[in-house]
């Protein structure tokens, strides 16, 4: 498949929330029972999918009672309960995914703003190389050496989850939310009271290589074009590494490369 010049794209449908979102009753369990198919991207994008939330938590976009704890790796990570915004970051990845099956992504961008301004205040940038060798082991692969490049590649992304549950201590601690809207939140619904502003907004894009034109693709409807100013940081901008993975690993995932920085904008006041 020919790649043309990359390109900025988020996806089309908006996160429709609010804090009287409908919320999980019952504890969640991300599913390890991976596909026959895919095994190893699909455990790429479990962790895409938790490192969301878990930036989401970290970073306390949404108040600490909209979580809940579960387990990844076998590590504590944090959960959104809103069943919308659940829904929301699972098509969210699954769409992705067929991007990461060609190799034609970049990077994925989780991007936080200020919900008042728009003003863009953190994007936090996983940056991808190799993701089709995730889907294109040798054939003569047996279930032990399939087994053996999972617990490497589970050791690998728990690394990421650890560094980015750390990532508040480097950043300066939280984001800091507007004290009206902070105080205004509550979960208990009220026909007499409007849905407080939340502090905070949040986008996903992908950096991508597009494919030659004419391909046709179902799945890339379901993101559209974006425009370099929607995700460039204004002003001054504070770049922090926060984890990487480029080292060859001897085997069937050599080439596969990730790394998690965090770009945050020094001008912005909150």
């Amino acid at each position: 498949m020919q790649q043309c010049a990359p390109s900025i794209v988020r996806f089309r449908r908006p996160l429709l929330f609010s804090p009287f979102s409908t919320l999980f009753l019952t504890p969640f369990a991300y599913d390890l029972s991976l596909s026959l198919v895919d095994p190893l991207l699909d455990c790429l994008c479990t962790f895409l999918e938790a490192s969301i939330h878990q930036l989401l938590h970290n970073r306390g976009v949404y108040p600490n009672e909209l979580f809940e704890r579960t387990k990844l790796f076998n590590i504590p990570v944090h959960r959104m309960r809103s069943i919308e915004v659940c829904e929301y970051i699972s098509d969210v990845v699954s769409s992705a995914k067929h991007w990461l099956q060609s190799d034609l992504v970049e990077s994925l961008v989780l991007q936080l703003n200020d919900a008042a301004t728009g003003a863009m205040l953190e994007n936090f940038i996983f940056e991808l190389h190799g993701t089709s060798l995730l889907c294109s082991l040798p054939s003569h692969l047996t279930s032990k050496e399939l087994d053996t490049l999972l617990l490497q590649l589970e050791s690998t992304l728990r690394s990421f989850l650890v560094r980015s549950t750390q990532a508040g201590s480097r950043l300066g601690g939280n984001l800091e939310a507007r004290p009206s809207a902070a105080a205004s939140l509550t979960l208990t619904p009220s026909d007499e009271r409007k849905s407080p502003a939340l502090p905070f907004s949040w986008k996903i894009f992908l950096l991508t290589y597009e494919v030659e034109e004419g391909a046709s693709l179902l799945w890339r409807m379901a993101w559209i074009e974006a425009e370099e100013d929607e995700i460039s940081v204004p002003g001054d901008v504070a770049v922090t590494p926060i984890r990487s993975h480029t080292k060859s690993s001897g085997n069937a995932l050599d080439g596969f490369t990730i790394q998690l920085l965090v770009e945050k904008s020094q001008t912005s006041n909150t």
